[in-house]
């Protein structure tokens, strides 16, 4: 979270500081200059289909790696396929149900309009406990 911070003061300074508050995820312009070294500065935040691209480029680099272990070519292809920017948002919903917290603190949390699309995740994420729970109970 610290590193999280310090990135938004960062944006903040760099620009204004309405944008501290901004998107996380961001363009680095850099200008090479031969006497003073490069001169970096902070863009606008990334659209969602170019966090989706850096989000598939480091699936393909952990499938590389062999952190992924030995999944079969179509496994892998449906997880690439599938995986977004909006898979971000999803599983920390999710995640943060699967903790204990409440769909006000959620929505406030991640900036949900409505709370109707994270009851939904909530709600899947119930179905699929309850299914592993059945699975487990018979053996």
């Amino acid at each position: 979270m610290m590193a999280l911070a310090a990135w938004q003061a960062v944006c903040g300074s760099a620009n204004d500081a309405r944008r501290a508050d901004g998107p996380v995820f961001r363009r680095l312009h850099r200008a090479r200059d031969k006497a003073s070294g490069d001169v970096w500065t902070v863009g606008a935040g990334l659209s969602a289909q170019s966090v989706t691209l850096v989000y598939r480029a480091l699936l393909a680099a952990a499938r590389e790696a062999g952190l992924l272990g030995q999944i079969p070519d179509a496994e892998y292809e449906h997880w690439r396929a599938n995986l977004t920017a909006h898979s971000t948002r999803v599983g920390l919903t999710q995640e943060l149900f699967a903790a204990g917290e409440d769909l006000a603190g959620i929505m406030h949390a991640l900036r949900w309009k409505s709370p109707a699309q994270p009851a939904r995740y909530a709600q899947a994420l119930s179905v699929e406990a309850n299914a592993a729970a059945r699975v487990v109970g018979r053996l």
